[in-house]
């Protein structure tokens, strides 16, 4: 696994929080193995940081748990 600089400057906490949310979407959409209740609670996490107004809206394919 290769670890990515974050692009925020220190003290930036929105921008940190931009960035780990970009991660969190990525994980979710990389890793087939996720279980329902780890991707509810990454959803759940994802849609707090959006309602806060966090970054982008998560795209409608991230709304669906996956199926086991």
């Amino acid at each position: 696994m290769y670890a990515e600089p974050m692009t925020a400057p220190e003290g930036d906490w929105r921008a940190v929080a931009d960035d780990l949310a970009s991660i969190l979407r990525t994980a979710m959409l990389r890793n087939p193995s996720l279980t329902p209740r780890d991707w509810d609670r990454a959803h759940a996490a994802l849609e707090r940081y959006e309602r806060a107004g966090g970054g982008i809206p998560m795209v409608t394919e991230l709304r669906e748990a996956p199926k086991e």
